[in-house]
């Protein structure tokens, strides 16, 4: 995605080797699987949609954590040291960075993808479906009205990709993914799905989250893939929730806090759902004091601004004047008069 600043990483000498699209390609083709480690180091979001056949996802929302990840990963480093090494992001730079890492770590034969992966698939469009699966996320608006054309369609009755005509023949093949088989799932439901919106984020860290017309039409509620596990504990929405759902958000929350998952051993994740349990708490007393309280029954809401007519552009870099951005780490969350910075202590935020 955008590419992150971590000047720890800028003085290992030594990136990785670049190698242009075609020069990458033919790697791709001539190596035996077996023998390579072909890692993506973009946003989960963007790789959720689409990457290389057989890439593996770094497990990483900024390069400050790459040597972290890399370092834990089980057998990450000897089958890097081990194997050819073929890395790709967005542009370039996550590569740029990351290379120098496994170089100074011991892998000698690291390749990188210079200009990245939109470069790639301007040059070998058709290589979609092939060595690329499913389709390229895209930093502008393209991405959002993509999807908001399709959501269009739902509501009118048709759903079917002929009838989108604001995806519009000037996209590539690679964006649109026209015809090909989608990589994507919907979080809520599972269904395939590869079309993000600005108002479809994650409900603990804001991060965009795959979520299909019919789950953003009946769940309140969405988790991106590195907080799956909070689902049912963790709501953004909790003016949403009645005394009994209160509850049972507390005994889970509490759950995770005496849970010896490593995750939930982390002071930054502790501290964030104990401030999560005690807005639960603070609103279950609300509820029960105050009568003139009542628990919202209205449709789904956007994560970002509120609104339930939301069309997704008040989201990170779609933001269209817009004040409630997920891109603000300060927000006051439905439910609760206190500031909450859920963005910051749980990991998972979306890189801008």
């Amino acid at each position: 995605g955008r590419d992150d600043d971590d000047d720890s990483l800028q003085s290992i000498p030594e990136p990785g080797e670049h190698l242009g699209p075609a020069a990458f390609r033919a790697k791709l083709l001539s190596s035996e699987q077996s023998a390579v480690l072909l890692l993506d180091v973009r946003n989960a979001f963007e790789f959720e949609v689409g990457h290389f056949a057989g890439a593996r996802k770094a497990e990483i929302r900024t390069m400050a954590e790459w040597a972290k990840w890399v370092e834990e990963a089980p057998g990450l480093l000897d089958e890097a040291r081990a194997k050819d090494v073929l890395m790709y992001c967005t542009g370039g730079v996550r590569c740029e960075k990351a290379s120098r890492y496994l170089r100074a770590r011991g892998a000698r034969r690291v390749y990188q993808l210079d200009g990245g992966l939109h470069r790639y698939l301007e040059a070998y469009p058709s290589d979609a479906g092939e060595t690329f699966l499913g389709r390229a996320f895209v930093f502008d608006a393209r991405e959002n009205d993509y999807y908001s054309a399709y959501y269009s369609s739902c509501e009118n009755g048709s759903g079917d990709d002929d009838d989108v005509a604001a995806k519009g023949d000037h996209q590539p093949s690679w964006i649109d993914n026209a015809g090909g088989a989608v990589v994507g799932a919907c979080s809520d439901c599972g269904r395939p799905w590869d079309r993000h919106a600005g108002r479809n984020v994650c409900s603990v860290c804001a991060a965009l989250t795959l979520v299909c017309p019919d789950c953003a039409r009946t769940e309140h509620e969405h988790y991106c893939s590195s907080h799956a596990h909070l689902r049912g504990a963790y709501k953004y929405f909790i003016d949403a929730s009645t005394i009994d759902d209160l509850d049972a958000q507390a005994d889970r929350l509490e759950a995770h806090l005496t849970s010896s998952d490593r995750a939930a051993r982390s002071a930054n994740v502790r501290r964030a759902l104990r401030n999560q349990l005690a807005r639960v708490r603070q609103r279950r007393r609300d509820l029960a004091e105050n009568d003139t309280l009542s628990v919202y029954d209205g449709p789904p809401r956007c994560r970002s601004c509120g609104r339930a007519d939301c069309s997704g552009h008040c989201w990170g870099f779609w933001k269209a004047g817009v004040a409630s951005s997920s891109s603000t780490v300060t927000a006051t969350a439905p439910g609760d008069n206190t500031q909450q910075t859920l963005v910051a202590e749980l990991p998972g935020g979306a890189s801008q």
